[in-house]
Order: C-alpha cells, then sequence, then structure tokens
C-alpha cells in the first residue's frame, strides 16, 4: 500500500474506507456487486481532475439504490412520493418568493440527488433497470402527488 503521507496514500485510503463500509452493510454478493457497480459510476463521475478532492472519502451512500433492492415498486414509489410531498408541503410556498432561495435550493438538491442516484444505477447496469422503469411508469400513471395522496 502507498504510503499515506502521498497523494495516492491518502486516496486509496479515503476510499478503502468507503469500500469498507459498503460491506460491512451488505448482507449478500448481489447487493454488494451492484453497490460496487453504482460506486464506479460515481468514481468516473467524480474524477474530473480540476475538481477531485482527495482528502474526502468517496460517497457510498445510494439510498434510492437500497430502497431499490428492498422495496417492491409500489413500496418504493409511495416512499419517494410520501418523501417529495413532505418538502413540497414545507418548502414550495417559501420556494417562489423573492427570498426563497435556500428554499429553491433545498428542493434542488433533493431532486438532483434522486436522479443522480437513478442515473447511476442505469449506466452501472446492475439488473434493476426494469425496476426502475415500473417506478417511471407508476409515477407517470398514477396521481402520486396532491390532495388525493393524503388518505
Amino acid at each position: 500500500m502507498l504510503p499515506s503521507n502521498t497523494l495516492g496514500g491518502r486516496q486509496a485510503e479515503q476510499y478503502s474506507k468507503g469500500w469498507n463500509e459498503v460491506l460491512e452493510k451488505a448482507d449478500s454478493a448481489q447487493g454488494i456487486l451492484q453497490d460496487f457497480q453504482v460506486l464506479k459510476i460515481r468514481l468516473q463521475n467524480s474524477l474530473n481532475p480540476l475538481e477531485v478532492d482527495w482528502s474526502s472519502p468517496l460517497d457510498n451512500i445510494n439510498a434510492f439504490l437500497e430502497q431499490l433492492q428492498w422495496n417492491d415498486v409500489p413500496a418504493l414509489a409511495e416512499l419517494v412520493s410520501s418523501k417529495d410531498v413532505a418538502l413540497l408541503r414545507e418548502y414550495a410556498q417559501t420556494a417562489f418568493a423573492d427570498d426563497g432561495a435556500q428554499a429553491r435550493s433545498i428542493l434542488g438538491f433533493r431532486w438532483n440527488q434522486l436522479m443522480t442516484e437513478v442515473k447511476q444505477c442505469m449506466a452501472a447496469e446492475i439488473g434493476l433497470e426494469s425496476q426502475i422503469d415500473s417506478l417511471d411508469q407508476v409515477f407517470l400513471n398514477g396521481p402520486t402527488f396532491g390532495p388525493s395522496s393524503d388518505g
């Protein structure tokens, strides 16, 4: 292993920490492989030489992948919808005000994070594409937002 006082050593140390965390939380070989495939895509996307922060660990959290692995499509659609409805209720009104930059930032961050995780799962080609397509169809065909979602 490279000495930790070199750039390559620090990089290897940070990434191995993230990979070890994936191994510690995984409960199946398929889950480990899926996590690593998504991490590979995330790493490739983050390697813009002008912006790499080698002192930070590779972000190994992919909530969407975990939810996709453990929930059926209708349950996942409800989970995603309920999170977004809660955010919209809290921030939508202030987001459109002149001083709503913080609210817009919070909403934008949530949707950008979800979009990025979905893109990474699709790019990793880990066999969950049909579930993502089905989830997309649930959102396209069903009213997941609005008064009818209040129960």
